[in-house]
C-alpha cells in the first residue's frame, strides 16, 4: 500500500489468463487470436452502424434546411447552419436542400465521420471516411496496441488483472455504495437494509445486480454439483442474506448448469 494526501492505495494483480501459448485450458493462444475475435463481433453491428450513419444525416439535412426559414433581414446567419450541419456529418447537400442520407461522409471533419472511421477505419475502409490527419486512431488499432502490450498500457498483461483500490481510512465506508452495499440510490440505506415504505417490510439488499462470484467452470456442468464442495471451490450461498456469516457457504444447487458434452472443462478448475 501507499500513501499520499491521506489517501491509502492498493495495488493488486488477479490471476485471469486472457491468452497463453503454455496452458490448454485457455480459450486463446495469442493476442492476434483475441484481437481477432474482437473485430468479429464488430462486424456483426453494420446494420446499427449503418442506422447511426442513417441517424446523423438526418440530423444534419435537418440542420442545413433551417437556413431556409431564416428572415431576410438575418440572411447572415446561413452560412451558420451549413456549418452545424456539416460539423455532424460532412455529407453531399444539394442546393434544393435534397441529400442521400445514406452516404457516407465525406470525411473525418464531422461527428459522424471520426466515429465510422475510429470504428471501421482498419476493421472495414470501405465503410468508413477516406484516411486522413483529421482521422482518429483506429478501434482496431488500439485494440492491437493494447493486447501486445505496446500501446500507451504497456503494464498489460494477458495472465494478470491489474487493477488500484483507493480509500481514506479516516472515512465511513458505509456511506459510499458500492455493489455489496447499496446506498440510497438503489433505494437501501447505508447499512445495506431496503425497507419498503408501505408495508414495512426489508430485506437485506447485501447482494444485487452488480455483484459478481467467481466459480470454476467445472461446476456450471450438469451433474457436477459436487465440484462445489470440493476444496477451494467454495462460493457463497445465495440462500442466506444473514450479514453475521451464518449461512451456508456451500452451494448445494445450481439452477441453470450446461447440458450436452463439455468434457473440455473438466480441468478448469479455477
Amino acid at each position: 500500500p501507499t500513501e499520499r494526501d491521506g489517501i491509502t492505495t492498493i495495488n493488486a494483480n488477479i490471476y485471469a489468463p486472457l491468452y497463453s501459448q503454455n496452458q490448454v485450458d485457455i480459450l486463446f493462444q495469442n493476442n492476434t487470436e483475441v484481437v481477432s475475435t474482437i473485430s468479429d463481433y464488430m462486424l456483426t453491428q453494420e446494420q446499427g452502424m449503418k442506422k447511426y450513419r442513417m441517424a446523423m444525416n438526418k440530423a444534419a439535412l435537418n440542420i442545413w434546411l433551417e437556413k431556409l426559414n431564416v428572415a431576410a433581414e438575418a440572411t447572415g446567419s446561413r452560412e451558420g447552419y451549413v456549418r452545424a450541419a456539416k460539423g455532424v456529418s460532412d455529407i453531399v447537400i444539394n442546393d434544393d436542400g435534397t441529400a442521400d442520407i445514406n452516404s457516407m461522409p465525406l470525411s473525418c471533419s464531422s461527428l459522424a465521420g471520426q466515429f465510422l472511421y475510429f470504428y471501421y477505419g482498419q476493421l472495414h475502409p470501405q465503410l468508413a471516411p477516406p484516411d486522413s490527419p483529421s482521422c482518429p486512431k483506429p478501434l482496431g488499432k488500439l485494440l492491437e496496441e493494447y493486447y501486445s502490450g505496446t500501446g500507451s498500457n504497456d503494464n498489460f498483461s494477458p495472465e494478470y488483472y491489474s487493477f488500484s483500490y483507493s480509500f481514506d481510512k479516516n472515512e465511513d465506508n458505509l456511506k459510499f455504495m458500492t455493489s455489496y452495499i447499496p446506498g440510497p440510490y438503489k433505494g437501501a440505506g447505508p447499512d445495506g437494509m431496503l425497507r419498503n415504505p408501505i408495508t414495512s417490510l426489508s430485506d437485506n439488499m447485501r447482494r444485487n445486480f452488480y455483484s459478481t462470484k467467481f466459480i470454476t467452470l467445472d461446476s456450471v456442468q450438469l451433474g457436477k454439483i459436487e465440484s462445489y464442495a470440493a476444496e477451494g471451490s467454495l462460493i457463497h450461498s445465495e440462500g442466506s442474506m444473514d450479514k453475521t456469516g451464518t449461512g451456508e457457504n456451500v452451494q448445494h444447487e445450481f439452477k441453470n448448469p450446461l447440458e450436452g458434452e463439455l468434457s473440455e472443462l473438466d480441468p478448469i478448475r479455477y
